[in-house]
C-alpha cells in the first residue's frame, strides 16, 4: 500500500506492515513538459512525451467547461 501526503509532499510504502518513507523530486510538471519539448527540439530527447493529440483534447475540455458549460450549466460531451 502507498500513503501520500500532498501537503508535505511525503510518499511511504507499507513493508511488512510498516510505512517506509521513500524520496521523491519535486518537480513542476510545466517545467518538465517544456524541458522535454525544448530537449525533442534540440535532440536530446527521444519523444515529447505530451502529443499534441493530448494538447489539443486539454484545450477542447477547458473551453467546453468555460464556454459552453458554465454559460448553460449543464455538462457537455465531448466525442
Amino acid at each position: 500500500m502507498l500513503r501520500f501526503d500532498s501537503y508535505s509532499h511525503q510518499l511511504a510504502v507499507s513493508r511488512d506492515g510498516r510505512y517506509e518513507p521513500v524520496e521523491i523530486a519535486r518537480v513542476s510538471p510545466f517545467a518538465a513538459e517544456l524541458q522535454n519539448l525544448v530537449g525533442a527540439i534540440h535532440g536530446r530527447e527521444e519523444r515529447v512525451r505530451v502529443t499534441p493529440a493530448w494538447g489539443r483534447h486539454i484545450v477542447e475540455v477547458l473551453l467546453a467547461a468555460r464556454g459552453t458549460s458554465s454559460r448553460s450549466g449543464r455538462e457537455v460531451r465531448l466525442d
